[in-house]
């Protein structure tokens, strides 16, 4: 259940402006990047030099303040899924979704944002999304996974193959594709609390 993708994700954000490497930016004339950026010429150079010390750096409170008004103002600023009422609740356990309909900051990347709860010895009924692939990571707990795959087949709709079966814990990551029936299962001392996003978010029925 390793995440080998994001892996390799974090190596090509590295590459392009790690800790050693200079950025691709420096490539560019500096008049250039002024106006790609709109942003004075000082300040493009503090932030190139700051890059040589690594991907993750201090900011300013000033820095903070301006990246959040921008965010505000051009996306609609963040939000927390789980002030959201659940979309499925019981006594078992909790789901929270955050859909591109509702939410301006998803609607053009078409995606959506879920946070399953199940409490500690609480499972899911199989369930599957028609056309929507959910991206999951475990956030809390450990749990087992039963996901069916399945074939699409002209004449006759799907046909379900033999059930993958696995064990999870935090920092897991799998893959539901679309028409793929999975339940989850909470094994643990705790409960199992898993983050996913779902890719063709307005479908994800």
């Amino acid at each position: 259940m390793t995440c080998i993708f994001l892996v390799n994700c974090v190596k090509g954000i590295l590459s392009a402006g790690g800790e050693n490497p200079e950025s691709f930016y420096g490539a560019f004339n500096i008049d250039i990047l002024e106006t790609a950026f709109n942003t004075p010429r000082d300040r493009l150079e503090r932030l190139f030099g700051q890059q040589k010390r690594g991907i993750i750096i201090k900011a300013s409170e000033e820095q903070i303040r301006a990246i959040s008004q921008h965010v505000s103002h051009s996306t609609g600023g963040p939000f927390n899924v789980l002030n959201q009422r659940p979309l499925i609740g019981n006594r078992f356990g909790q789901y929270f979704e955050a859909a591109p309909e509702r939410f301006q900051q998803l609607r053009d990347l078409d995606v959506a944002v879920g946070i399953m709860n199940i409490n500690r010895g609480g499972m899911t009924l199989p369930v599957y999304s028609t056309r929507a692939t959910w991206l999951v990571m475990v956030a809390q707990g450990t749990g087992r996974l039963e996901m069916v795959g399945s074939q699409s087949q002209q004449r006759q709709g799907h046909n379900y193959q033999k059930a993958v079966r696995g064990s999870v814990s935090v920092g897991d990551f799998f893959v539901i594709p679309a028409a793929h029936p999975i339940t989850d299962i909470a094994t643990g001392d705790s409960n199992l609390r898993m983050v996913a996003f779902g890719i063709n978010g307005h479908t994800t029925d």
